[in-house]
């Protein structure tokens, strides 16, 4: 069978024993979602490890982005809309926010005037 799928056996069988090994980052899985519940995802990923960090739980903040982007824990974007539509603030994804800004043109290179000025 690991010569069908072109893997080798020992990657098959290490693979095996992951499946039964629980998530060493559960608890603090936990811990953030009930922190976001409980903020209404206000908490970045900063904020969020300095929150943990005063509650005993001293973790890299990188690692605490990694969990909350891959649980879907991020936190939300509030901006101030206009007021003119009286919606006063409103909330968006970040992934919302990001497709919503244009994208700045590239500036040309200025390669050929440097080499004009080599040659």
């Amino acid at each position: 069978m690991c010569g069908f799928f072109c893997v080798s056996r020992s990657g098959y069988y290490s693979y095996t024993e992951r499946l039964n090994r629980p998530d060493p980052n559960q608890a603090i899985i936990e811990r953030i979602a009930s922190q976001q519940k409980r903020c209404k995802n206000t908490y970045g990923y900063r904020r969020m490890q300095l929150w943990l960090d005063k509650n005993g739980c001293h973790k890299n903040p990188k690692t605490i982005l990694k969990r909350m982007k891959s649980h879907g824990l991020l936190s939300e974007i509030r901006n101030f809309s206009d007021s003119q539509s009286g919606a006063g603030y409103h909330s968006t994804c970040c992934k919302e926010r990001k497709s919503r800004r244009g994208i700045a043109p590239l500036r040309r290179p200025r390669l050929s005037i440097y080499l004009t000025r080599i040659f």
